[in-house]
């Protein structure tokens, strides 16, 4: 990206650069990530996050889905999104905040750490957050059905260092 416009090219392709433009009112791209194919996620240095519907064939911004202003100016944080769960993720001093595709906030997270960069896994499980002083926090979002049962016993994960065990015959008295 270079200021308020990100350079695109085919990697089969890529003497033909083509450029998407945005507005220069919202100040510089910091971090941005693609969500679809016609859909990206901006964050701009003047401390607005705002998600754009682009026609990427010609090169141009059809509308503005969503915007948030997560801080009064200077925004230095990033964006990442993950594709299983559909939530955008935004980090700026010390706040992660997790966004659905339609822009609602679903969860804000304070921490007193100085985040540099935010990734979520692949399955979209861990939501990993490196920070400033060279810390790596991982936050769990879903954890995958594990259990077993043997008779009227019943053992699953509960947590990453949890095993809950039920007696179904215990239950049902």
């Amino acid at each position: 990206s270079d200021g308020a416009s990100l350079s695109l090219f085919e990697i089969d392709n890529s003497n033909d650069l083509q450029t998407l433009d945005f507005d220069v009112k919202n100040g510089d791209i910091v971090s941005y990530e693609w969500v679809d194919t016609d859909f990206v996620i901006v964050g701009w240095s003047r401390g607005k996050v705002a998600a754009y519907t682009v026609l990427v064939n010609t090169f141009e911004i059809v509308r503005e889905r969503w915007s948030h202003d997560l801080c009064d100016n200077n925004f230095t944080g990033g964006v990442s999104f993950s594709q299983n769960l559909k939530k955008i993720t935004v980090f700026e001093e010390g706040t992660i905040t997790i966004f659905n595709t339609e822009g609602n906030i679903e969860e804000r997270l304070e921490t007193n750490n100085h985040m540099h960069r935010i990734c979520w896994s692949p399955d979209g499980n861990i939501l990993s957050v490196a920070t400033t002083r060279n810390n790596l926090f991982c936050y769990i979002a879903s954890i995958p059905s594990l259990g077993a049962h043997s008779g009227s016993k019943l053992a699953y994960v509960s947590s990453l260092n949890q095993i809950a065990y039920v007696d179904m015959e215990s239950l049902s008295a």
